[in-house]
C-alpha cells in the first residue's frame, strides 16, 4: 500500500495535475490496488491447496527427495511470511522431517 501511495505522489508531482485529475488518478490507483489484493489472495489459496496436496503425497510416500524438500521449504516460508494460517504449518513440518531419498 505504501508503494502505491509513493507512486501516486510521484505521478502527481511529475504531471502537476489539478484536483479533478488527481481524484481520477486516486480512483484508478484504488482500483489497481483492489485488483492486486484479489490476485494476492487467490495466489495464497492456490499455494495452500498445492502445499496440502504435496504434504499428503509425501507423507503417504514416506520419503522426499532433496530437491522436493527444498521446494516445500521455500513454499512453506513464503506461505508463512504472507499470512498463511498455522493449521498447515505443522503438517509441512512433518514433511520436512521425512527421510531424504
Amino acid at each position: 500500500m505504501a508503494l502505491i501511495k509513493l507512486i501516486e505522489s510521484i505521478l502527481c508531482k511529475r504531471l502537476d495535475i489539478g484536483a479533478k485529475k488527481k481524484e481520477s488518478l486516486e480512483e484508478s490507483i484504488a482500483k489497481i490496488s483492489s485488483i492486486v489484493g484479489t490476485i494476492q489472495e487467490s495466489q495464497m489459496i492456490l499455494l495452500r491447496d498445492r502445499l496440502r496436496y504435496l504434504a499428503h503425497k509425501y507423507l503417504t510416500q514416506g520419503y522426499i527427495s532433496f530437491v522436493e524438500r527444498g521446494d516445500i521449504s521455500d513454499m512453506r516460508d513464503f506461505y508463512k511470511k504472507f499470512g498463511g494460517n498455522g493449521n498447515l504449518l505443522p503438517l509441512l513440518d512433518r514433511v520436512l522431517e521425512l527421510p531424504i531419498r
